[in-house]
C-alpha cells in the first residue's frame, strides 16, 4: 500500500526535519484569478462557508475600543519590501521574530493616529480581556457565537504598511474557528475551499495548520476564490479547517481575530493534530520570541475572561498564562521549522510581479482605485 504525498511530507519534516516545498518552475507566470464575493453570514450559514457581516460593529464602538487601548503597547518590527503573494507572505521572517536588535514599541494611540509604527506589521499580538469586552458583547448580542464555543483566546494584527502587502500565506487551521473583526483600515481577505487547495497546492499537516508543498501560481487560477474587503466594523467569519491568505492594505491597520475552539476527539485527523503538536513542543522548548520589553503576563486569559468551557480551551489558556504577548510571539514548538519552510517557500515563490498582478486583480474587483 503507498503512503499519501501528504504524509510523506509530513515524516520528513518531524524525522528528517526538511520542510518540503517542491521546485517552482514557472516563478513569473501571472495568473488569472476566478473570483466571487464571500456570502452575507445567516444563522444557517455562519461557520459553514466563510461569510461577512458588514457593519456589525459602529463608528462609536470602533473609536471606544481605540480610546480604551489607545496606551496599550506592543512590540513592532519593521517588514520587507516585497509585495508577497498567496504563497509568501510580504512581511518576511520580521513578522515572526521579537528577539532581535531592530525591536521597537509603539502603542495603539501613537500607530493610529501619529504615524509612530510606518513600516512595520506585527502578528499575533494579545492584550487583556477587558481590552476586548466592550466589542465582545456588541457580537454576543448580534448572535455571532451562536453554535460555537465562547473564544477563548484572541489575536490582534497591528501595522502601519506604506503600501498593500500580503501579510498572511495561504494557511489553515483545523482545530478552530475564527471571529475577525476590523477595526482600522483594510484588509483583503482570500479563501479556496480546502478540498481544492489540498489538491492543487499539495498540502501538508505540521502541528495545528497545514501548509502548501506546491507553491506555484499557476495553483491559484486553478481554484475559485473567495474575497472579502473587510472595512472598519465588519466581521469575517472563517469556519474550521477553511484555507485563507490576507493582504493588508496601506495605512494604520488592527483586526482581532477571536479563535474558539473547535477540536473533535472522536476526528483522527484532529487527535492526530494534537499528538503532534504535542511532539514539536517536546522537541524545541523555547516556544516564544520576547522583546525585551515583555514584562507583566498579557493575553486574552487575563483581566476577567470567563473560563473556557472545553478543555482544549482551558489548555491553550493555561499554556499562554505567562506570556507577555504584547512584547512575545508564540511559536507553539515549530519556530525551527517555520524559519526553514518560509526559506524554502521563498526560494521557490512566484516573483514579486505575480504577486503585484494578484494584487490589481482583487483591487479591480472591489472596486478600489
Amino acid at each position: 500500500m503507498s503512503v499519501p504525498d501528504n504524509v510523506k511530507h509530513t515524516v520528513d519534516v518531524l524525522l528528517w526535519d526538511q520542510p518540503p516545498v517542491a521546485p517552482n518552475p514557472s516563478p513569473s507566470y501571472l495568473p488569472r484569478l476566478k473570483l466571487r464575493q464571500a456570502w452575507t453570514c445567516t444563522p444557517s450559514t455562519m461557520r459553514v462557508e466563510p461569510c461577512v457581516l458588514r457593519g456589525a460593529l459602529s463608528k462609536a464602538e470602533l473609536d471606544g475600543f481605540v480610546r480604551l487601548n489607545k496606551h496599550q503597547e506592543f512590540s513592532v518590527r519593521d517588514v520587507a519590501s516585497t509585495v508577497g503573494s498567496f504563497t509568501y507572505a510580504g512581511t518576511g521572517m520580521n513578522a515572526i521574530r521579537l528577539d532581535a536588535d531592530d525591536t521597537r514599541q509603539t502603542t495603539l494611540g501613537r500607530l493610529v493616529h501619529h504615524g509612530s509604527a510606518r513600516g512595520t506589521y506585527r502578528n499575533a499580538a494579545a492584550f487583556n480581556y477587558s481590552s476586548y469586552a466592550p466589542i465582545l458583547r456588541s457580537l454576543m448580542d448580534a448572535g455571532v457565537f451562536e453554535g460555537t464555543p465562547y473564544p477563548d483566546r484572541a489575536d490582534t494584527f497591528l501595522g502601519d504598511l506604506p503600501r498593500d502587502k500580503a501579510t498572511a500565506m495561504m494557511h489553515s487551521e483545523p482545530l478552530e474557528v475564527s471571529t475577525s473583526v476590523q477595526l482600522v483600515g483594510e484588509k483583503l481577505w482570500n479563501f479556496m475551499t480546502p478540498d481544492c487547495w489540498s489538491r492543487e497546492q499539495q498540502t501538508f499537516q505540521v502541528g495545528a495548520a497545514y501548509y502548501a508543498y506546491y507553491v506555484g501560481a499557476d495553483a491559484w487560477e486553478r481554484c475559485e476564490v473567495t474575497s472579502v474587503l473587510a472595512r472598519p466594523g465588519d466581521v469575517v467569519i472563517i469556519p474550521k479547517a477553511w484555507p485563507h491568505q490576507l493582504f493588508t492594505l496601506a495605512g494604520p491597520n488592527v483586526m482581532a481575530n477571536f479563535r474558539s475552539d473547535a477540536v473533535d476527539l472522536t476526528n483522527p485527523v484532529d487527535v492526530a493534530a494534537l499528538i503532534m503538536v504535542k511532539i514539536l513542543r517536546m522537541r524545541e522548548t523555547k516556544v516564544s520570541t520576547c522583546s525585551a520589553a515583555a514584562s507583566t503576563p498579557s493575553s486574552f486569559g487575563h483581566g476577567g475572561a470567563p473560563t473556557p468551557s472545553s478543555w482544549i480551551g482551558r489548555k491553550k489558556r493555561e499554556a499562554l498564562s505567562e506570556v507577555d504577548l504584547r512584547h512575545c510571539l508564540v511559536s507553539g514548538g515549530i519556530a525551527h521549522f517555520l524559519t526553514k519552510y518560509l526559506d524554502a517557500v521563498r526560494r521557490n515563490a512566484p516573483d514579486d510581479a505575480a504577486g503585484r498582478h494578484v494584487l490589481r486583480q482583487l483591487r479591480r474587483f472591489h472596486g478600489l482605485v
